[in-house]
């Protein structure tokens, strides 16, 4: 399976749905994780099959902040499958079948809060999700973490 995650700082801009189309076909992404999408999943609804997918999972945003959105092109996934094991405010986890091999996998799409109160709370609870799963587990996503403050700036 090829896939992609993406920080698209909320899905507003003009084209988004017919860029992220275009770039999914060149690039022949078959799930693609869009975190920050800043929406609640009305929008979303109008315009994800745009793009050439099949399923979705919405986790909306969290105030301005976060929001999870997760699809995938299941008719590209022939010998694949993809199940949503768990979803939650900033994170969602699927669970992923090479159906060849029986090789099993758990993905684990997050967008950690940018707010420090809020951070231990969503380790918490993410780490005691972790300690429940009896197979490999992969997190990727914005984990909202810096080393330095000079690394908060916009990227360019």
């Amino acid at each position: 399976m090829i896939f992609s995650s993406w920080n698209i700082r909320g899905m507003g801009r003009k084209n988004f749905w017919s860029n992220l189309a275009v770039n999914c076909k060149i690039e022949r992404i078959q799930l693609m994780a869009l975190l920050e999408t800043k929406s609640e999943i009305e929008p979303v609804e109008k315009a994800w099959k745009s793009a050439g997918f099949d399923n979705m999972i919405y986790s909306p945003a969290c105030g301005l902040s976060g929001g999870i959105c997760i699809l995938w092109k299941s008719y590209q996934l022939i010998s694949e499958s993809i199940l949503v094991y768990q979803k939650e405010d900033r994170f969602i986890c699927i669970l992923y079948e090479d159906n060849n091999s029986k090789r099993r996998l758990f993905i684990i799409f997050v967008y950690a809060p940018p707010n420090q109160q809020q951070k231990q709370a969503f380790w918490d609870k993410l780490q005691n999700f972790i300690s429940t799963l009896d197979l490999p587990f992969m997190i990727v996503g914005d984990l909202n973490e810096i080393e330095k403050s000079s690394e908060k700036g916009e990227v360019q």
